[in-house]
């Protein structure tokens, strides 16, 4: 195992789109702190240290739409495995007497490190250059591990599901393609159910014009309000995907043992599925 580690970890490092990444989480971590600086001096100042809280949030999405963690972790498993299986290279792994598994599960664990290595490379850099301008931000020590812990199981279970579709799908623009694609729409599948399941009670629907020409409001009701069992089905469902951590991070939400559970549970169990299916699999 060791030496197949080290083997995947030198041709991560090798990669030119490794090293793109890594310079694009640099640059989007400086663009997240400009970002910051422009709209504390467009609110007169004193918000600095809520927006750098904010921020340090937005590791895994951006503005809980756009897949970071989940795009840069399926452009690394492509990279890697797929790379592997279009030159050849899990063939003469196998040939030279390392298991399927143990195979499989070097391929997880580069693609996992590397991108935690990614996720610390945006906080050390949004750190290094924030803190220093605001004196900190309005968020506890404790909140901001169990931020760095949960969030990192995230990455964690992406690179499982990743791992899993490259290992399937095997090639390497084939599965660079797809991998990019599920990123998406699980972000947006978890978007959608958990908006459906946190609806308001009710709602201000316009119903006319004062005689000044100002709008009248009436509050009625939601109509899209749906019932609490239901509700929790579908925040329970929305929980499947690793991108739920980034909405609920988004929205203010504060992170549970619940994500760190369902993280983990992923990992384990796209892991397994995948080491059992490649552990089938005819290479020919």
């Amino acid at each position: 195992m060791i030496n197949l580690l080290r083997a995947d970890f030198k041709r991560l490092f090798k990669s030119r789109v490794t090293i793109s990444l890594a310079v694009l989480y640099a640059l989007y971590a400086l663009v997240m702190i400009v970002f910051i600086v422009a709209v504390d001096q467009s609110r007169g100042g004193g918000y600095g240290k809520e927006l750098m809280a904010w921020v340090f949030v937005q590791t895994y999405s951006i503005f809980g739409t756009f897949p970071v963690a989940g795009c840069g972790v399926m452009i690394l498993a492509a990279v890697l495995v797929g790379a592997d299986f279009r030159n050849g290279t899990i063939r003469n792994k196998l040939i030279s007497g390392h298991g399927r598994t143990e195979t499989y599960l070097s391929s997880f664990i580069a693609v996992a490190v590397t991108a935690l290595a990614f996720t610390a490379e945006y906080y050390l850099i949004m750190c290094a250059v924030g803190l220093p301008i605001y004196g900190g931000m309005a968020l506890s020590a404790e909140n901001a591990a169990w931020f760095v812990f949960d969030g990192s199981l995230t990455v964690v279970s992406y690179a499982a599901v990743a791992t899993f579709l490259t290992y399937t799908v095997r090639r390497y623009e084939a599965s660079l393609t797809i991998g990019i694609l599920a990123a998406f729409a699980m972000c947006i599948v978890t978007g959608l159910l958990i908006s459906a399941a946190t609806q308001p009670e009710f709602i201000d629907e316009w119903v006319g014009w004062e005689a000044d020409g100002s709008p009248i409001f009436e509050t009625v009701p939601n109509p899209d309000k749906l019932s609490p069992a239901v509700e929790k089905f579908l925040l329970q469902l929305s929980y499947v995907f690793p991108s739920s951590q980034c909405h609920w991070y988004y929205r203010g939400g504060a992170p549970t043992w619940e994500f760190a559970a369902y993280s983990g549970a992923l990992t384990v169990l796209f892991s397994a599925a995948g080491a059992g299916v490649f552990a089938k699999r005819n290479l020919n």
